[in-house]
């Protein structure tokens, strides 16, 4: 018995509840979108991070000429 008084057996749900799952018909859509947004700012950090990267090794290729120098 699953939270019962009556003694009827606990077989799962309750005899108004469908058995179907529920569909969800627009969820190949919102998962593609999600996907499409996180490949966008994934590419988008990758950018930043590559830019970053070029602006620290310029950076650091010049500092270690004057310092040599």
């Amino acid at each position: 018995m699953l939270n019962s008084t009556d003694g009827a057996p606990a077989g799962g749900y309750s005899p108004g509840m469908p058995s179907e799952p529920l569909v969800d018909d627009g969820f190949a859509e919102r998962w593609a979108a999600w996907q499409a947004r996180g490949a966008a700012h994934d590419r988008s950090r990758r950018r930043t991070l590559f830019i970053i990267a070029a602006i620290v090794i310029v950076s650091a290729a010049i500092l270690n000429g004057v310092w040599w120098s």
